[in-house]
């Protein structure tokens, strides 16, 4: 099969992607390598065209764009824990670890973390937990939907019940 002669060269390719400032491993390599295959796997019906490019060629593409996504969201992830490292969720089961990079994020904060975790002591706890979800652990709405078991708009409605009462408890408070 062409993906096991090739494996190798895949993952040495995806190391040299991740391995430098993100401090990818081995085990992160092989981990990408899966989720590009499995990204071959569903979109090959309907997105590859050979009149275009060789059949490895797309997989280099596909297996390199999971790769570079990776590294972009481990980077901003680093960043982030020096940031934010030491706020915890009220909630989160160890078979579903905050592996979820930063899309949105805080931006601006004046005020200790510890009055914005203070204040959340006063949120009820499901929205603490979609809030944090969003914006501590970086899931999208949808995911966060699915994982509470409500609609998307129910989520967003939360969120800006959450941000509606930090910005009343902390003024200084900018997101």
């Amino acid at each position: 099969m062409l993906v096991d002669s090739q494996s190798k060269r895949l993952i040495n390719m995806i190391l040299n992607i991740i391995e430098d400032d993100a401090g990818g491993t081995q085990e992160d390599a092989e981990d990408i390598l899966f989720a590009g295959l499995y990204r071959v796997w569903k979109e090959i019906g309907d997105k590859f065209d050979a009149s275009r490019s060789p059949l490895r060629t797309w997989i280099n593409v596909l297996v390199a764009s999971e790769a570079k996504e990776w590294r972009k969201k481990r980077v901003r992830r680093l960043s982030i824990e020096r940031r934010f490292g030491h706020i915890i969720p009220t909630r989160l089961s160890p078979q579903q670890p905050a592996t979820r990079d930063p899309a949105r994020v805080v931006e601006s904060i004046n005020l200790p973390l510890e009055d914005i975790d203070k204040a959340l002591t006063k949120v009820p706890d499901r929205d603490r937990e979609i809030f944090k979800l969003f914006h501590v652990f970086f899931l999208s709405i949808r995911e966060i939907a699915a994982k509470e078991s409500m609609s998307p708009s129910g989520v967003k409605s939360s969120l800006r019940r959450t941000r509606r009462f930090l910005k009343g408890s902390l003024p200084d408070l900018e997101f």
